[in-house]
C-alpha cells in the first residue's frame, strides 16, 4: 500500500523537534546478523530503540521484510506504544 509507506514520525514527545530513524547491523557470530531498529531525536538525544530483526547468513533479508520492520516502528513511535524513560532497550 503506497500510503503506508508514506508514512513520517511524529515530533519527540519531549522536545518537540523532529526525528530520524536508525538501522544498525551488528554481526552476532556465527552465521547470524541482528538488524536494529530505533528512533532518535537530535535535539535533546533521546532514543528509543524499539525492534531487532535476526537475519541467519547466507539467508537472503528481502528489503520488504526490513522495511515492513520500519513501519512498525514507525507506527509504535507515533501512537506513543512504548514505554518511555531514558533509553528503551525493547528485546
Amino acid at each position: 500500500m503506497i500510503a503506508e509507506k508514506e508514512k513520517t514520525l511524529e515530533p519527540c514527545p519531549f522536545c518537540g523537534q523532529s526525528p530520524t530513524t536508525k538501522v544498525e547491523v551488528t554481526q552476532m557470530g556465527g552465521n547470524k546478523d541482528q538488524i536494529s531498529f530505533s528512533v532518535y531525536c537530535p535535539d535533546c538525544r533521546y532514543v528509543a530503540k524499539i525492534a531487532h530483526l535476526v537475519i541467519t547468513s547466507p539467508d537472503i533479508c528481502h528489503f520488504s521484510e526490513v522495511e515492513e520492520v520500519m513501519l512498525k516502528v514507525i507506527d509504535k513511535w507515533n501512537t506513543r506504544s512504548i514505554q518511555w524513560g531514558g533509553r528503551l532497550n525493547n528485546e
